[in-house]
């Protein structure tokens, strides 16, 4: 850990729960739909309250910001699929695996969970690569 003070205090870990980072985002910008700079601005909401950030107030934290990159970039694999019925779909293409499975009105946070736990299986990865 680093020598901010904060960073030893498992009460202020912004970034390490990525649907309260993401969560927290979405309120930011519903307090402040019309701005385009977050410099400045300061939300206050119970809802920013969460393990990792115990406080009613929130100026977007970079860190927060840091985690929901990289868990994006994490994911290049993941496709999600709408249909004409309503339902939805997340699919790992690296392997060739239905995440989710027709799920009627999705949450994007759901599908964002479901392919967070998703780890490829070995075999059916090589399948799809062709190294099988």
């Amino acid at each position: 850990m680093s020598d901010d003070p904060d960073s030893k205090n498992p009460d202020f870990w912004p970034g390490k729960d990525i649907q309260a980072a993401v969560r927290r985002m979405q309120l930011w910008l519903e307090q402040y739909p019309n701005d385009v700079s977050v410099a400045g601005q300061i939300g206050s909401s119970q809802e920013f309250v969460s393990p990792g950030w115990p406080y009613r107030m929130y100026a977007v934290d970079r860190r927060d910001l840091e985690a929901v990159l990289r868990y994006v970039q994490n994911l290049p694999n993941i496709q999600v699929y709408t249909y004409t019925d309503g339902t939805c779909s997340t699919v790992c293409e690296a392997c060739d695996t239905n995440l989710t499975h027709g799920d009627l009105d999705p949450r994007l946070h759901a599908l964002n969970e479901a392919a967070a736990a998703h780890v490829c299986d070995p075999a059916k990865k090589a399948k799809v690569s062709g190294t099988t």
